[in-house]
């Protein structure tokens, strides 16, 4: 798995747009674009719910508004967190 589509999918959740995550990252736009598509063909899943003005994740029918606040249960712990097959650490 390509860890720089996993950080801008972090920095897209994180920020709730590309264009942001895409200055956060010092990347344009348009390869913040290409690493998420990337990233959902590889995973196999649609890790965004677009709307012109924001992105949030989706994960099937789990949708958190951050990663972090994703595996903030510890319910959360026991399900696939963030892009797919990535498991939240228990603390």
């Amino acid at each position: 798995m390509d860890l720089e589509a996993v950080r801008t999918f972090v920095a897209v959740a994180e920020a709730g747009r590309f264009q942001k995550a895409a200055a956060d990252l010092s990347i344009t736009q348009q390869a913040v674009s290409k690493r998420i598509a990337a990233l959902e063909r590889n995973l196999g899943v649609r890790l965004f719910t677009r709307a012109p003005a924001s992105s949030s994740p989706s994960m099937g029918r789990h949708s958190c508004p951050t990663p972090a606040s994703c595996c903030a249960s510890p319910s959360a712990r026991s399900r696939p967190c963030a892009p797919a097959a990535v498991r939240c650490a228990s603390t």
